[in-house]
């Protein structure tokens, strides 16, 4: 009975907050009473908070996972309050406005007014998403970046109504307690137009005919990394592309399903490629990890191919020797060995030894005539001893065997 009973109290604290995902069905805040707050996923029946880039001094992009507070003081005070995830990996944003006319919901959608307060701020790998208003701070916004995670106080008169909009891009459900200084926060009296419906409230929402993928690069700790070149495969005449600041960027399109496709340089780290797939209208927020370089790094350039039996490289393998070049030239704390590799069955033999380095030398030779200093390149012959495919059963395979392997041997 008692995890039958605990079941029932969260499939219905589960609920209860999604209907609080929209202005309009805004959670009235008691501080007597409250002291445990949920997002829930999604973002309610519509959308109030929209259209804005990533880096702006005051606003969410778009609303993700959001949940609507709506604070009544019956007397004057100085508001402060703390944002504490149960988990450090959640990362929650704010942004406080003052309710100063009527059918403020519609206001806040139609004309995107700058709140009182916000932060923007990511999480700090130490603290987690914390965040919040402390009169400790002097700041009243905080824009996308790593600190400061708190801003300033407000002075609140007797009768002042406030929405407090919570979000959480990563991830929805995330826990977290809200603690207020403030004694005077209180349902006793509550404007009539402030109305929580029993169930959310159902509407006629047109159809959506474009959606949002926003994509961001991070590190381990969760912080974004600034990239120094993009491909993206994979886009068409249906679609937008918009970077901002060189660490994000957010695509716009017609298609409900698509595929795409990211190779990313990055000072510092590996030059990797991301898939990402869509199957609906749905506005989206992508995080993609990026892998720091070390020493033993071997690089993903494996379309770096030979003709049989030669240390020619074949034409085909020209996009990845650019994309190898621009990394190398991003990254000029690296010193690189290039490890070249044969298709030979049987015991390694001198013949395989002496193409597999001549294979090395070519891509070597080319780097070095694009610009790359010889002193942060080596070269090496494996022979046979390091197949992909021990038994290559397809010309793709042995093909795949003729290569060379990029190491990291040195960071400066």
């Amino acid at each position: 009975m008692r995890w039958a009973a605990l079941l029932a109290i969260f499939i219905l604290n589960k609920f209860f907050f999604s209907q609080h995902s929209d202005c309009k069905t805004a959670l009235i805040y008691d501080s007597k009473q409250m002291g445990e707050i949920s997002v829930s996923e999604g973002y309610g029946d519509e959308m109030e908070i929209f259209g804005h880039p990533i880096y702006n001094d005051h606003f969410f992009t778009e609303e993700h996972n959001t949940l609507w507070i709506y604070l009544y003081f019956r007397d004057s005070a100085e508001f402060e309050f703390e944002l504490t995830p149960d988990k450090k990996s959640d990362d929650f944003d704010f942004m406080l406005y003052k309710i100063d006319k009527s059918n403020f919901c519609d206001y806040i959608k139609k004309h995107q007014p700058i709140p009182l307060r916000s932060n923007l701020a990511r999480k700090n790998p130490q603290s987690g998403g914390i965040t919040g208003m402390r009169s400790t701070n002097n700041n009243n916004y905080s824009k996308a970046g790593y600190e400061p995670f708190f801003s300033s106080t407000l002075k609140i008169n007797k009768g002042d109504e406030f929405y407090l909009i919570i979000d959480s891009p990563y991830g929805g459900n995330g826990k977290f307690k809200l603690f207020s200084e403030c004694k005077f926060i209180d349902t006793n009296i509550v404007p009539k137009e402030i109305i929580v419906p029993l169930k959310p409230i159902k509407k006629n929402i047109p159809k959506k005919i474009k959606s949002s993928i926003s994509i961001v690069f991070t590190n381990d700790s969760l912080f974004t990394v600034p990239f120094n070149d993009i491909n993206i495969f994979g886009v068409d005449e249906n679609d937008s592309i918009i970077k901002y600041e060189s660490d994000s960027l957010k695509i716009i399109t017609k298609n409900h399903s698509k595929k795409y496709e990211f190779t990313v340089t990055a000072n510092g780290y590996e030059q990797q490629k991301f898939t990402y797939r869509s199957y609906r209208f749905k506005d989206t927020l992508i995080q993609f990890k990026l892998t720091p370089l070390k020493i033993g790094s071997v690089l993903k350039f494996e379309n770096i191919r030979f003709v049989p039996d030669k240390a020619t490289i074949l034409k085909e393998s020209n996009p990845d020797i650019e994309k190898l070049i621009s990394f190398l030239t991003v990254n000029k704390e690296i010193d690189v060995e290039v490890g070249g590799h044969v298709n030979g069955l049987g015991k390694n033999k001198r013949k395989y030894n002496s193409l597999s380095k001549k294979r090395a030398k070519s891509v070597y030779k080319e780097l070095i005539t694009s610009g790359i200093a010889s002193n942060r390149l080596t070269y090496i012959g494996h022979g046979n001893t390091k197949p992909i495919y021990k038994v290559p059963t397809t010309l793709e395979q042995s093909s795949a065997n003729r290569r060379v392997e990029i190491t990291v041997v040195n960071i400066k």
